[in-house]
């Protein structure tokens, strides 16, 4: 980056104001799965193109490390990929305005 510290200021603040709304950040993936029943006659036990689903699974990994998973009913789908959607963009963001920060940091040199 060799931009002038002024316009790199402005550039992280219009990157901090466009912040997406943190009531919508998910943080985590989906996975579709389809899955065998537990009847024996049940023919998705015969082939894979009759077993039952999609279901839909949000994994993420807690605080202490942990990756957990669940089941997302199809009324919440819309709203869990908004979600993941939004944290990319604040990722995103993060990562643009820590550049920012450091291209800063080594316009001023060491004084």
């Amino acid at each position: 980056m060799n931009r002038k510290p002024l316009h790199l200021k402005k550039d992280r603040d219009r990157l901090a104001a466009h912040l997406p709304d943190p009531d919508q950040w998910i943080r985590g993936s989906l996975r579709e799965a389809y899955l065998n029943c537990g009847r024996a006659q049940c023919r998705c036990h015969g082939a894979k193109r009759y077993r039952h689903g999609p279901y839909w699974y949000l994994s993420w990994t807690d605080s202490k490390g942990r990756t957990k998973s669940s089941l997302i009913s199809p009324a919440d789908l819309g709203r869990i990929r908004k979600g993941l959607n939004a944290y990319g963009k604040l990722w995103e963001s993060i990562c643009k305005i820590s550049e920012i920060n450091v291209a800063l940091i080594k316009s001023q040199g060491s004084r």
